[in-house]
Order: structure tokens, then sequence, then C-alpha cells
């Protein structure tokens, strides 16, 4: 179901419904507290009047995206409520210029009154303030200024005229998990969080992760400022030099009253920072300084194989997946609703932040709140079926490097090697190729993809053998043995290939009944759209498969506007009765417009290769599937 984004219903009660900031760091409880200031003699002020506005609708030119996408739906809610066309802009003012005279203000803008706004409240609580001839919808977060926008949409776009009282201050107050939280018996606000010249954003991250937990307003500085009495120093030459040997590894240290967070690479850095924020979201609420220190060393993989929380993922620091989004029987619910949500689908697995078909890859998918994984099955010398997407080990491994070596075969074919020989490569990252680095992580074995995505992530298995008609895999002998192993019944997707019409359906159905049996949930497929829609049907009647399609035409070969244009009848036709997925990996195309655009033409599963992108698009504009 499409989401409009935190509608709040205030009734005579004011009570409202938010849903929580994510990650379990901060609550809005079903009741917030909400203090309204209004002097009753205060007289109005009009914003519009008679279908006419002298205001100004900006922001800071430096808003993020979230606040940006409240910022235009306000636009929208006055202009078609009011009939009005109100101007809007950002807070820049040109030299020797003055700032509008009437203006709405959403965020923190460069307006002298803006900190006024702020006096007083916590860093997650939402403010609706008028000073001058000015209206401020604002908070300390972006949390809080979206909350400020949609309570500002939902009680005052009223009938009649948008008129507000002069001395309008509302608050919206949050409750904090960690209020009053304090580090070696030092309150958290006492903290100042200071950054080396490339870990601003990081420093502002922390601080925000901290402030939604606590309510306290960090400052943060760069090093080259006065020091503080107390620091959180993130990534600061100047205080500590980062020690850790390996390219995932990090440390928190504990310097006399100070923390420093210290990697030899940013990425390292932003995962540290991610995990202090963990560290200080237990239930304590105060904790001694030796609670947080922290060094971290990558394990081996079959550590957090078994524990894939235990992973610091790279891109921890920049998203906060949402709980329902990792609700493995809401993607399944999801999946049943032919006309829901956008469904995600992580072309072999996470392959911008990890090398592709990796393990580690494929726990970043689950963890960012992926639907399914597009993963490559291949056979080893010695019959292990490992992931990979070539028949050959170049592009994706050192190989080059390594072949012949500790008498390691000097064939680059896969299908040369055994598994424990293969265990002496490393892949490269993302995409691979000659110039892609070359990182820790190992070629995983499909028995430790089972283990990762059972119960939490759909899997579909590509076809890799010496034809599409006689793949490596066997479902009888190879797949539905790890099924069993894990008892995960209901997460593999009965895909749709040339192999599949070569051989009888019998078997398949045969073990698509016993997983139904034993999960209670039906199997899924998606058949090919290159066979007649007549085609497909007889098949879901005769197999009674849940219904998906699978549109045979990769977006990086075509232009997607045409593609849309010349089957628009075709897309139409599948609506509201089949999923309908398709390889909309675009490369530099692929972005939130760029889904929006496809969903609404009807396909309503998309295989990408920026998977955070997506998860981020599906976060801020859909909400969980209700589960029967």
């Amino acid at each position: 179901m499409k989401k409009v984004t935190l509608l709040l219903s205030l009734l005579l009660a004011v009570l409202m419904v938010f849903s929580s900031c994510g990650g379990g760091e901060s609550e809005i409880t079903t009741e917030p507290e909400i203090i309204e200031t209004e002097a009753p003699e205060a007289p109005p002020v009009y914003i519009t009047k008679d279908g006419a506005t002298e205001y100004k609708l900006i922001r800071s030119d430096k808003t993020s995206q979230a606040v940006t996408d409240a910022f235009l739906r306000l636009r929208t809610a006055i202009n078609e409520k009011y009939g009005v066309k109100i101007e809007v802009g950002d807070d820049f003012v040109m030299p020797n210029k003055e700032p509008h005279a009437y203006e709405i203000a959403v965020g923190s803008v460069d307006r002298e009154e803006s900190p006024k706004a702020l006096e007083g409240v916590g860093f997650n609580d939402s403010v609706i303030a008028v000073i001058g001839n000015r209206l401020f919808l604002t908070g300390n977060s972006d949390e809080a200024v979206i909350r400020a926008v949609d309570l500002f949409i939902e009680k005052y776009l009223t009938e009649g005229d948008l008129t507000v009282s002069s001395s309008l201050r509302v608050v919206e107050k949050a409750e904090y998990a960690k209020a009053g939280l304090t580090i070696g018996g030092v309150p958290i606000s006492d903290y100042v969080i200071v950054y080396g010249s490339t870990y601003r954003d990081a420093a502002a991250e922390v601080a925000n992760r901290l402030g939604i937990l606590t309510g306290a307003i960090i400052p943060t500085q760069n090093e080259k400022e006065t020091p503080a009495e107390h620091e959180i120093a993130i990534g600061a030459a100047s205080r500590a030099t980062a020690t850790s040997k390996g390219t995932d590894d990090f440390k928190i240290e504990v310097k006399g009253d100070d923390i420093h967070i210290t990697a030899l690479n940013k990425t390292a850095v932003e995962m540290a920072c991610s995990r202090f924020c963990k560290l200080l979201s237990t239930e304590k609420t105060a904790y001694e300084l030796s609670d947080l220190a922290l060094d971290y060393v990558l394990p081996a993989s079959r550590d957090y194989v078994n524990d894939i929380e235990s992973l610091p993922l790279h891109w921890e620091l920049e998203f906060r997946t949402p709980e329902w989004m990792l609700d493995y029987d809401e993607k399944y619910a999801a999946s049943m609703d032919a006309d829901g949500r956008l469904m995600s689908c992580a072309h072999r697995g996470d392959m911008v932040y990890y090398p592709e078909n990796s393990i580690e890859g494929i726990i970043s998918s689950v963890m960012m709140g992926a639907d399914m994984v597009e993963i490559d099955p291949r056979l080893t010398k010695d019959g292990v079926f490992i992931l990979l997407h070539d028949a050959t080990l170049t592009r994706t491994t050192n190989f080059e490097e390594m072949a012949g070596k500790n008498g390691l075969p000097t064939s680059a074919n896969v299908a040369d090697w055994t598994y424990e020989q293969l265990q002496q490569l490393n892949l490269k990252m993302g995409t691979g190729g000659a110039s892609a680095k070359v990182t820790p992580y190992k070629i995983p074995t499909l028995d430790e993809a089972f283990k990762v995505c059972a119960n939490r992530i759909f899997i579909r298995l590509d076809v890799k053998g010496p034809t599409d008609d006689t793949p490596f895999w066997n479902f009888e002998k190879d797949i539905w043995p790890l099924m069993e192993k894990y008892q995960s019944y209901s997460n593999v997707i009965y895909t749709w290939h040339n192999w599949f019409k070569a051989n009888s359906y019998s078997l398949t159905d045969t073990y698509r009944e016993k997983a139904e049996a034993l999960s209670g949930k039906a199997g899924i497929v998606f058949i090919g759209d290159q066979n007649t829609l007549a085609n497909n049907n007889k098949i879901i009647r005769a197999h009674d498969f849940t219904p998906g399609i699978r549109l045979f035409v990769n977006f990086a070969d075509v232009n997607y506007k045409e593609y849309l244009k010349n089957n628009k009848t075709k897309l139409d036709s599948y609506k509201g009765k089949l999923r309908t997925y398709a390889d909309v990996h675009n490369g530099n195309n692929e972005s939130h417009a760029f889904y929006a655009e496809l969903y609404e033409a009807g396909i309503n599963y998309h295989l990408v290769n920026k998977a955070l992108s997506l998860c981020q698009y599906i976060a801020a504009n859909f909400e969980a599937t209700p589960k029967n």
C-alpha cells in the first residue's frame, strides 16, 4: 500500500499515532505531549486571503531529501487547499539584499529568528512557531521537522483562509528512550563530538542518533578548534592515530575522559560510529568509559554467517532499516498482494558495498531490508556448490595474482578448482574487473547462502550450467535438501527458465506441495512473459502456483520510457493479477524517480544493482503489508 507519510489524526484530545524513528533508539508514544502556547488576544496572521498569499515557502539549501519531500508536500497541500501558487525557494539571500518579508520556513534556515524557534526544546521535539512575519515548522532532527510539517498540514489547513495566531507556539514533545544518559558519570550533553576533516557528516549523524536516543543536543566541531573537556573524537588524527590493520577493522578507544573512534579508512570509521551508537542503545543509562571500548577485527565468515547481526555493515551509518522491512512474514504477505507495495531484489546481493555473490553482500541485503536476493550457484571440481557468476575466476577474484602459487591451478575455469583451493582466493570489490580493489572476503557456498537467507529473505537461483537446458543444480538433489536443512520452505522462488520447459513440472510441483504443507505458505513462481499469457494462465491453473510474471527485458539494454509506452497494454493487463518482476538495473539511471515511474507503470518487483537506494525508497514511500 502506498504510504501517506505520517498522517496525524488530531481530534479534540489531540491523539496522534507516529511511526517510531527507527532502530529502537527513540519512540513517539500514541499520545505525545503537545504544548500549545497562544495568547487569546493575539491578532491572526493571514497566510492566505481570498485565494492569494504574500508568503514564500523556504528551506535550507543543504536540507536532506526527506525534509525536501516534506517541504514539497506542504507546498502542494497549501496550493491545492487554497487555490494559490505559493512561491518556493531556499534561504539564500543575495548580498546587500533582504530576505522575503513573509516566509514559512521548513527546518533550520539562515534567519535570525531560527534559533529562537528552537529554544528550550529537545533534539527530536517538533516546533510550530510564529515569530514576527515568519512561521517556522522546525526541529533539531529531520524526523522532528517532518512531523512538524505533517502536524501543521493536519491541524491548520482548514476551510476558509489559512490563518494562525501571531503568538502561536506549538511544541510536540518526543519521548526519549535514554534521557539522562551518562558516560563516566558525565551527562552526554556535556560531550562535544570532534571530527577529522572528512568526517563532518559522520559526526552529524552520530549527534543525530544520540539526540534521538537521549534528547540531548550534542555540539560538533572540527579537530582544529579548541579542545573540549569531554570529547568523542571521530577520525581525528590530532587526537589518535589509527592502528587497525584490516580494511574492515576499527577501534573505539578510551583515553582519559575522551573516546576516540579510529580506523584505516572512511568506511570503517563510519561502521565504528554506528557500532558506538548501538553500544549506547542497551537498557543501561549510565555507562563506564570502559563499557564502550571495542577493538573490532573482521572474523572468519562462519562467525557472522551464524550471527548476521554481528557483522558491521558499510552503509549502516547511512540508513536505519525500519523493523517491518526485516520481517519475513511481511515480505511473504507483500508477495501475495499482486497490486501491493514495491518489492526489491538485490542483483547478486549488495554489489555496491561488497563483492557480488559474496556472503557479506547477501547479509547486507538482508539487513537493509531487501525482499529477495538473486544468486548464481556453480559447481567446483570436487562437487561443492559455490556462488560465482562467471565460468572463470578472472573478473571477480585475484586469480591472476594467485594462479600457480602454492600448488594452485593455472586454469581460470571454476570447474578446475576444488573448494579448498578457491578459499585461497579473495573476491574483488563490486562487479570486479582489472582495476577493482581486492577485498578480504572469500567465495561463499550455496549452503552458507541458504543459512543466511532462511526465513529472512526470498532467494532466486539463477541458472548456471553447460547450457540453459542443463543447469548445474537439480531441485530434488541439491535445493530441496537445503530447504529441509534450514527449515525454510517458502523462500525459494520457482523461476521460469528454458530448462523448466524442457523438464516435467511434476517433480518441482511435488516438492512445492511438500513445502506448502510444511510451511503453510504457497510456493511462489515467476513465469516468463516470453510465453503467451494464455499459456501462463494454463500453467497457473494446472499447477496452482502463486502467480508472478517475469518480464524478459533488461533496462540496461533498452530505453525504458519507450518500453513502458510500447508495452502499456500488456503491463496494464497484469495489474492487480500478477506480481510483475523485471531486471531494472540500469547503471547511473537507477534513482528514486526511476523506481517510481516503473512502479506506476505496474512493474512492482525490481531487480537492481543499487539495492540500498531501492530499500531507502521503499522505506520512505511505503508501509508494511498487513499480514493475514
